[in-house]
């Protein structure tokens, strides 16, 4: 193939892999985020808190039980009052018994009323918890009724607009496996060795033939060998692995590289912006025109790369049969 020849059927390339990767892209962002749509949130509504409480009757009976243990101590020792047996520790609790008879009374009530301020606290305690819960439960009750609210808007909103999302995201699906089938027409040509066969591949070579710094695809001096050279070199790039990141430094020797793949950005984020920005106000109107412009657009133009096709395998079939 002549370098003109060339030039033009890298140009086609170009163009196709560019068609190619801006609705791919953007079928994707779709797709995701479609994938996501018309769910609701999972809301759980607050459990009603329960009431702390008990805490100055459970003081009482404490109380209460304490005193008992002390009375029955106190009977006990009353009965060894008289104590007419010859048990030396019961003769000698019996003649103390004047001094000790009071201690257990005494402490019986020390310790009933140490238990009902010790539950009278608490109680005081457990209803000032009981009125915080309780508060705390009714703000997260109103959150969750909004937040409920906000969500079943949301979910209506979503749900209207889908059927048009799904719509558009077919047609860029479609889009996409067009152009992925002209480009693979183009490509079966074997004008591009299939290592070669990519959007960067194609852009380069077609910056040094049009800066005429290579005439053909193959030889010494082919766009082949010094794709390489550059490559090892780490003057040119040729996988992408962050399309932003790397912009710059392709753009400094890949120009044509470059332009592309900011068409494809910029292409792409015109045709999603509606839905990346799904949360604003949304103009379905006009979302679906820019999807269904663009599929026009395409599909026209398909039909000359068609034509530019057929023409260029009628030239390399005429040329193989002459050569052989």
């Amino acid at each position: 193939m002549e370098s003109t020849q060339l030039r033009a059927y890298l140009e086609q390339i170009v163009t196709l892999e560019t068609q190619y990767q801006t609705a791919k892209q953007a079928y994707l962002v779709c797709a995701n985020k479609i994938a996501g749509l018309g769910q609701p949130s999972l809301l759980q509504e607050p459990q009603k808190p329960a009431e702390e409480g008990g805490g100055f009757f459970s003081g009482l009976l404490m109380g209460i039980i304490g005193l008992a243990v002390c009375a029955v101590i106190w009977l006990l020792l009353n009965g060894l009052r008289n104590y007419p047996g010859d048990n030396f520790l019961l003769e000698l609790i019996s003649i103390f018994l004047p001094l000790l008879g009071p201690l257990p009374m005494i402490a019986g009530l020390l310790w009933l009323f140490f238990w009902m301020i010790t539950g009278f606290s608490a109680s005081l305690e457990a209803k000032k918890q009981n009125k915080e819960s309780k508060r705390n439960y009714e703000l997260a009750l109103q959150r969750y009724y909004s937040q409920r609210s906000q969500d079943e808007t949301r979910l209506k909103a979503e749900l209207a607009i889908l059927p048009d999302l799904k719509r558009n995201s077919e047609m860029l699906r479609e889009r996409a496996q067009k152009s992925r089938h002209l480009l693979d027409q183009y490509y079966s040509l074997n004008v591009i060795a299939p290592k070669y066969r990519s959007l960067i591949c194609a852009a380069t070579f077609l910056e040094y033939l049009e800066n005429e710094r290579c005439y053909k695809l193959t030889g010494p001096g082919g766009c082949y060998n010094m794709f390489e050279a550059e490559l090892r070199q780490g003057i040119i790039i040729a996988q992408l692995t962050n399309i932003s990141q790397q912009l710059g430094q392709i753009r400094a020797n890949q120009e044509r590289a470059a332009d592309a793949l900011e068409s494809i950005q910029r292409t792409c984020s015109h045709l999603t912006e509606g839905i990346q920005n799904l949360n604003e106000k949304m103009d379905m109107a006009l979302e679906n025109q820019r999807v269904q412009t663009y599929y026009a657009e395409q599909t026209a133009r398909d039909q000359r790369f068609l034509n530019d096709y057929v023409m260029m395998r009628d030239i390399l079939w005429e040329r193989s049969a002459r050569s052989s």
